[in-house]
């Protein structure tokens, strides 16, 4: 029997249709619920081995896009989640300022 992933949800920031999430992890899923992005991603540790100054963004558009329905709180909740994003499209670096400067990815 294989191994399970280990995932991790981290709050997600999505940034003109892309997907942002920091350099080292690799995002699996992800699901929008209140006005937040969640994203599911493998790769990280408590020891946090991943940059949180260089980020990696990924087109939702090439994701595949899916819709769950279920009753919450005595009331019904769609939830929008993504999966299967291929590679980075563009990547992001954070500025003196705090702020996300992208490109386009190069190599």
């Amino acid at each position: 029997m294989e191994e399970p992933i280990a995932l991790t949800a981290i709050e997600a920031r999505i940034i003109d249709d892309h997907l942002v999430i920091p350099r080292g992890l690799t995002p699996v899923y992800l699901h929008l619920l209140n006005g937040r992005a969640i994203a599911h991603v493998k790769g990280w540790t408590a020891a946090k081995e991943y940059d949180g100054n260089w980020y990696e963004l990924y087109p939702l558009g090439q994701a595949r896009h899916f819709t769950i329905d279920f009753k919450a709180d005595g009331g019904q909740t769609t939830q929008d989640w993504y999966d299967n994003f291929g590679e980075p499209a563009k990547e992001g670096m954070k500025d003196g300022g705090g702020e996300l400067a992208t490109r386009e990815r190069v190599g």
